[in-house]
């Protein structure tokens, strides 16, 4: 059963999308189930599915659909593993010119690193732009607090997605 505010916010995206308020809608119902502490864990997946396909009510990306940081880890390990046969490596330590496997380590490291510094920033900035067209006041709110809480925003998405994995929230 929703709370009055809960309602609100539920028929306010089943407005827009009937899928994405099922899940808000569900994530409620599971966190009041009363199954002690197993009930924190469909709580927090329902809602970080919730705050992930969020912004896709105002025509932006999820926050989802950015590419992930495991993979491209997962890419960055061939091309370590690579570079650590180089000629350059040498008791577990580098030495001498760079060759080419060592190269391309470097290389992909610059992309990963560009990719990151890149990628931050874009959750923070889609996030902030579902707040300000989410908001239902004639006059926006000053920039810094969206920015405030969209962080908080981001931040807590992070927290829902160790809950739902049933890890130890951050």
């Amino acid at each position: 059963m929703l709370t009055g505010k809960q309602f609100l916010v539920f028929q306010s995206v089943a407005e827009r999308n009937a899928d994405v308020a099922a899940l808000y809608r569900d994530g409620i119902e599971a966190l009041n189930r009363d199954a002690a502490r197993g009930r924190f864990y469909p709580a927090g997946h329902a809602i970080r599915l919730f705050m992930h396909d969020l912004p896709s009510l105002f025509d932006l990306p999820t926050l989802g659909s950015l590419p992930q940081l495991s993979n491209k880890v997962r890419d960055l390990d061939p091309v370590w593993d690579a570079a650590c046969q180089s000629s350059c490596r040498v008791d577990r330590s580098w030495h001498g010119e760079i060759d080419a496997p060592l190269a391309r380590l470097l290389t992909a490291l610059e992309e990963f690193f560009s990719w990151r510094k890149a990628l931050l920033p874009k959750k923070q900035q889609i996030t902030e732009e579902v707040l300000r067209r989410s908001d239902p006041a004639p006059a926006g709110l000053p920039a810094d607090l969206y920015e405030r809480r969209a962080k908080q925003w981001v931040k807590l998405y992070g927290y829902f997605s160790s809950v739902a994995h049933m890890g130890r929230p951050r």
